[in-house]
């Protein structure tokens, strides 16, 4: 569609919104509507470089001695369709072999020498035939020293110096190579490198691989930052950078990065000074990293975030105990009230809620209320939503919503991507709640508070969810996130108050994702997978994005026990079956079911939800409900907790923007994981070869050709 046309859909869309346009127009206009949107859909799939970024991709690797890592065989061409097992080599050495799954194979290795090693695999046919080999990648295998990354970019070019780069081999830094390039040249750089004598070292393309020129800057360094901290914090001491490219890096903020341009470094190597420097903070990582808890340590370097300690914490599973806590700690409030959601829903909570915020403001309390505008419909595409408005007209309440969509963006994906999916309620800065609960029915009405027969339809079934609920010095972190929202989206800036007193003894921290500019959220995840010796526990219902799938691989090859509670897009009874509701719910529901498949036959462990026996209002088939799980937690060994909005899936581990709590206390991880085994007892355990599971297996199929990651990411 030309741009006069789009033009002209905008603004027909315009008089409708007024009231403008004739009724009868209205069906013409919703198909050249969806005739946009749909070429706005098939514009997101062309950006193939989130996919990637996302998804494991066979290249070199950088990893500490003694850490584990992943070797990867993607058997894309027509001879690794007969492939049944692969078999993998680093050097001469076999590392394993495993069964193919979904046409890829994953392996771990450990414990190679420091070096440069070579990796391959072999895929084997029926009988044991070699039917494909290939290669895996390059393993460069570092010591405590410190790390200098090479920007590919200066092996191609033949009029960059080459003897600084080799004099940084000579000071006893390790080497290793990035392409920031969007082009896939690895054999290219690698023949430059061995034909102008360069420091060899693993060439690491996957940083800017395949991404799209159109992706915001801040995505760019989102990757690299992301890379770096992963690296740091599994022991790899990358401390400098030469590239043409610093004032782009010279962006990611707070990473310990000596940046140089090739043209700088001879002089800089004059100085002894500079390479001491990169020396000590090669040191002071590794003293970290050997002197504080694994989890910390890990923590702070992938999230760069500080744990708080002093706080009383307590998670809240039950979703009518959650509303009443909430509005109890409203109607108490004296001096002000926060609140941040990001959908806002019409129904029996809102009325309640609205009531709560209204007497408060009548109260002299002063009421703050900031909505996603996309999903509260508020100022979103020429909408409004009549709740807000009418409370925005209340005296003491403000209203404000977070990155307002004009009509004309309605085609810009990344204004329909990019929002903010956090939930906070700050009640007098004394107590505060971070949540995975929208301001709806479904997050806030408890199972044992609705009548549920056979003919009930899924929107009036309640959702698992769950908050936790702060009490001390992490406060001012939950108070100065809702604040930076409130004032970036316009609204009048505040003083954030003191750091509040110690009230307890947990150690807590606040990760907060701020969309592209960074990963957190997933970091976060992803660490707490890594740093698992036992067992991890993981509560959501979204498909698991292909970087966390790739942690689960690892840790379930450890020997850690992973196990899911997870739920149904579209509720069932206890026999499977689905309640009445509407067919995108079931889709959603074969799709996130799709791909827990290949973790299935890794051996992921996944229960969907099921209610207590006991709860007389549920008087369906089987007296059970197996509902939607919208809460978002994982857990490792009693040790360390996730809780808060951030889903695992890739929207929430890249375009909006999250909270969540991390706890690193046992006592209290060990009351949430109390309650989680008590659920799983009763739940519905999936058998990936049980009758169930085989008898959707081909809606699921059906359902992941039209429903691609890249059209969900």
């Amino acid at each position: 569609m030309e741009d006069d046309e789009r033009r002209g859909v905008l603004a027909a869309l315009r008089d409708l919104v007024a009231g403008r346009r004739d009724a009868d127009d209205e069906s013409e206009l919703m198909g050249r509507v969806a005739e946009l949107v749909t070429s706005s859909l098939e514009q997101l799939r062309q950006h193939a470089g989130v996919v990637r970024y996302l998804r494991p991709t066979v290249c070199d690797q950088l990893v500490a001695v003694g850490e584990p890592f992943e070797l990867v065989a993607d058997l894309t061409a027509l001879r690794g369709l007969l492939a049944e097992r692969v078999r993998f080599f680093v050097g001469s050495r076999e590392v394993g072999e495993v069964p193919v799954d979904a046409g890829a194979a994953f392996v771990m290795a450990q414990g190679m020498s420091p070096g440069l090693h070579e990796a391959r695999y072999e895929a084997l046919g029926p009988a044991g035939v070699v039917v494909q080999r290939g290669p895996a990648g390059r393993v460069q295998v570092v010591g405590d020293g410190p790390v200098v990354l090479l920007d590919a970019a200066v092996a191609l070019d033949p009029t960059e110096p080459a003897a600084p780069l080799r004099e940084l081999a000579r000071r006893g830094l390790h080497v290793a190579w990035v392409d920031f390039s969007s082009l896939a040249r690895r054999d290219l750089v690698r023949r430059a490198i061995e034909r102008r004598a360069l420091p060899d070292g693993a060439l690491l393309t996957h940083l800017r691989e395949g991404l799209d020129p159109n992706l915001p800057m801040d995505a760019y360094q989102n990757f690299v930052r992301t890379a770096i901290r992963r690296m740091r914090a599994s022991g790899v001491a990358v401390v400098g950078v030469v590239s043409r490219q610093t004032r782009e890096l010279a962006l990611c903020p707070g990473e310990e990065l000596a940046l140089a341009s090739p043209a700088e470094l001879d002089g800089l190597l004059l100085d002894e000074r500079w390479v001491e420097a990169l020396l000590e903070r090669a040191r002071s990582l590794q003293e970290r990293r050997r002197t504080s808890d694994p989890i910390t340590f890990r923590l702070d370097e992938t999230t760069r975030t500080s744990a708080v300690d002093g706080n009383a914490c307590a998670i809240e599973f039950d979703n009518g105990r959650a509303r009443r806590l909430v509005l109890d700690a409203i109607e108490g409030a004296s001096r002000s009230v926060d609140f941040q959601v990001y959908i806002v829903e019409d129904g029996r909570l809102m009325d309640h809620l609205g009531a709560a915020l209204i007497r408060a403001a009548r109260r002299g309390v002063r009421v703050r209320l900031l909505v996603d505008a996309l999903y509260s419909r508020e100022q979103a595409l020429g909408l409004r939503n009549p709740i807000l408005m009418s409370l925005a007209q209340q005296p003491g309440v403000e209203v404000r919503a977070n990155d307002p969509i004009p009509l004309t963006d309605l085609f810009a994906f990344q204004a329909l991507k990019k929002r903010d999916h956090r939930k906070l309620v700050v009640v007098d800065a004394s107590r505060a709640f971070v949540s995975g609960r929208n301001a709806g029915d479904a997050y806030y009405t408890g199972f044992d508070e609705v009548a549920i027969t056979d003919f009930t339809p899924h929107e009036r079934i309640p959702w698992l969810d769950a908050h936790i609920e702060v009490r001390g010095p992490l406060l001012r972190d939950i108070m100065s996130c809702f604040e930076d929202a409130w004032v970036r989206n316009g609204g009048t800036p505040r003083q954030v108050p003191p750091t509040p007193e110690p009230l307890g003894e947990t150690r807590a921290r606040l990760v907060v994702h701020l969309g592209t500019g960074d990963a957190n959220g997933m970091a976060a995840y992803e660490t707490i997978l890594e740093v698992a010796t036992e067992y991890v526990y993981i509560v959501n219902d979204f498909p698991i994005v292909s970087t966390l799938a790739a942690a689960v691989r690892r840790a379930l090859a450890r020997g850690v026990r992973v196990v899911l509670l997870t739920g149904n897009g579209l509720p069932r009874r206890n026999d499977g079956t689905f309640f009445r509701g509407p067919i995108y719910r079931e889709l959603f529901e074969h799709m996130t079911k799709g791909r827990l498949e290949p973790l299935l036959r890794r051996g992921l462990e996944a229960y969907e939800y099921a209610t207590p026996e006991e709860l007389p209002l549920v008087v369906c088939r089987g007296g059970v409900v197996r509902p939607y799980v919208h809460a978002k937690l994982m857990s490792a060994d009693g040790r360390v907790l996730s809780v808060g909005s951030a889903n695992l899936d890739a929207t929430a581990s890249f375009w909006e923007r999250e909270a969540n709590v991390v706890l690193e206390d046992a006592d209290a991880v060990l009351v949430a994981e109390r309650w989680i085994e008590a659920a799983l007892a009763r739940s519905w355990r999936i058998d990936p070869d049980g009758e169930y599971w085989q008898r959707e297996w081909r809606v699921r199929e059906l359902v992941a050709r039209f429903w691609p990651e890249s059209l969900y990411s």
